[in-house]
């Protein structure tokens, strides 16, 4: 896939910045259902080369998912995202184009597809949301060419969060409806994970009846599988939980969604590092608005020991929200200290960080 190549940007620092600031489009959110996309599969030409890919090749590149989605997970998407992508670029894009068995060529195609899904998801996590964009389409064609309609569907789900922390929220409606169609022999943790967010995309709507409904069908989903940690789209009860939270927080109940939240916390694996950091402040957050400060503060103090550990613009973004929060306390004795740790901790991010990190 040369698209591959071009977002990567080769070694042109200005290119790449360039390519990395376009500004999201909604245009692009227009995709077609699975059934669509495998009625009319893609075709990639083979081009002569002297690269020969076989099992050994799939397997590496396996292997390197792993790593890389461990990474993600324990310290966020700017420890990750340029290997990712330079990976993709160089050695991934090259093998997509050497002729192999029908077999071979489908299990490449997965793989590239899931590498390309969480290079879109890194670049969403760094606040990127153009290029995470590019990455999720690119992924959706290798995937309908794989014939991965797990993938797809992950892809869809996935760009439907992204809409939906957008506010674009009726577009996201229409990306998870999506990806649940078409899906009903997938795994039962992936249906609980589509389901999931077609419930929060149909709070967010306004449509209460069936945001229970489908909530209700994921909840289901998930109690009937074990709780284990797929390498892309990974749910269990601790994402459940926080997809609960999100859903009656749109419903505007805040104890439920702070009691959601709660036990998200308590469920989540040590390894996700980067998700309970989110979580954290996001229920500090609600505990604030709830009128829970000494709580919001200890809650904060827990995201604050997770902050320096993780490299994710959407922890910068919450240490900011968070601070423009808690400032109208700064003369309790509580808020104070908070406040002085987190510009501690700001300072020393911005010493460490080298300028315009997230867009190199």
């Amino acid at each position: 896939m040369v698209q591959l190549v071009t977002l990567a940007a080769g070694t042109d620092p200005r290119r790449r910045r360039v390519l990395l600031a376009a500004v999201y489009g909604l245009a692009a959110l227009s995709v077609p259902e699975w059934a669509r996309v495998a009625a009319r599969p893609i075709a990639v030409a083979a081009e002569a080369s002297a690269l020969r890919v076989g099992p050994a090749q799939v397997e590496t590149a396996r292997t390197m998912l792993h790593l890389f989605s461990a990474a993600d997970a324990a310290y966020g998407a700017r420890a990750t995202r340029a290997a990712v992508v330079d990976y993709l670029a160089t050695t991934i894009s090259p093998w997509l184009h050497v002729p192999t068995t029908r077999q071979l060529h489908h299990e490449l195609f997965t793989v590239a597809a899931q590498l390309t899904y969480l290079c879109g998801f890194l670049c969403m996590d760094d606040e990127l949301h153009r290029a995470a964009q590019r990455y999720f389409r690119i992924a959706l064609n290798l995937s309908a060419e794989a014939d991965d309609p797990v993938t797809y569907a992950t892809t869809l789900r996935t760009m439907s969060v992204q809409a939906h922390t957008l506010h674009h929220h009726s577009q996201a409606l229409d990306l998870a409806e999506s990806a649940q169609s078409g899906n009903t022999a997938a795994p039962g943790a992936t249906r609980a994970f589509l389901s999931g967010q077609l419930a929060l995309a149909c709070a967010a709507t306004g449509d209460r009846y069936h945001a229970l409904v489908h909530l209700r069908t994921a909840e289901r989903h998930l109690d009937r599988v074990p709780n284990g940690r797929a390498v892309v789209g990974a749910h269990h009860q601790a994402s459940m939980a926080h997809q609960r939270a999100a859903i009656r927080a749109c419903l505007g109940d805040r104890s439920g969604a702070i009691s959601s939240l709660q036990h998200s916390i308590e469920q989540r694996p040590v390894t996700e590092r980067r998700s309970r950091a989110i979580t954290l402040a996001t229920l500090a957050d609600l505990q604030l608005r709830h009128g829970q400060l000494e709580a919001a503060v200890a809650t904060w103090h827990r995201f604050l020991d997770d902050y320096p550990h993780v490299g994710s613009a959407r922890l910068d973004t919450a240490l900011a929200t968070l601070q423009a929060r808690v400032r109208p306390y700064a003369r309790t004795s509580v808020a104070t200290a908070l406040l002085a740790r987190t510009t501690d901790l700001q300072q020393l991010r911005r010493q460490l960080s080298p300028p315009l990190s997230r867009r190199a």
